[in-house]
């Protein structure tokens, strides 16, 4: 979505007329597979778009299911058990999947415009912040809730002890007893 902010910038080789074509630099073995991808990201008339659109079905799968989500949870769609609604997050972790093999692969082809832009930086921080809400409908147990349900009114099983080498058992009697 930034690319568009960078001034006219043109950075595809197919277009730019101050570098000739056979003027490239010996690139290090590390490099490789970064240049590769990044030969083929830019060079080839339909990657760049076709990544792009997968970018941006999997950002509307992300969005949409983790919307529906936490409007269920705050109650905006009470009629909808939450089980049918927690079924989508699979869908929410593909688009996840999507985004991140797609934003790789814009990051190894053109580097440089994304490590420059300051909203790169904002924008990982939402990526972060969306990752966690995955995980957090993953783990929870609101999905227990029936339709019209009211997360505070569900009761939750409480933690089992934790066990630690640093603590004494749970069985050992006190010292004064010893």
């Amino acid at each position: 979505m930034c690319a568009a902010t960078l001034g006219g910038d043109i950075r595809h080789p197919e277009v730019r007329i101050d570098a000739p074509a056979d003027a490239a630099a010996p690139e290090a073995p590390e490099q490789f597979v970064a240049s590769k991808i990044s030969d083929v990201m830019v060079n080839s008339p339909w990657v760049w778009p076709a990544s792009e659109t997968v970018h941006f079905l999997g950002l509307s799968l992300s969005f949409g299911v983790l919307l529906a989500l936490n409007l269920r949870i705050l109650g905006v769609m009470k009629q909808v058990p939450f089980a049918e609604v927690h079924r989508l997050l699979p869908w929410g972790m593909l688009g996840f999947a999507l985004n991140t093999v797609s934003g790789f692969m814009f990051f190894a082809a053109q580097a440089d415009q994304y490590t420059r832009n300051y909203v790169i930086y904002t924008k990982m921080a939402f990526v972060v912040l969306g990752g966690l809400n995955t995980l957090y409908f993953t783990f929870d147990r609101t999905w227990m809730l029936e339709p019209g349900g009211v997360a505070a009114e569900l009761t939750v099983p409480a933690m089992p002890p934790i066990e630690s080498p640093m603590l004494p058992p749970r069985n050992m009697p006190p010292a004064s007893e010893l």
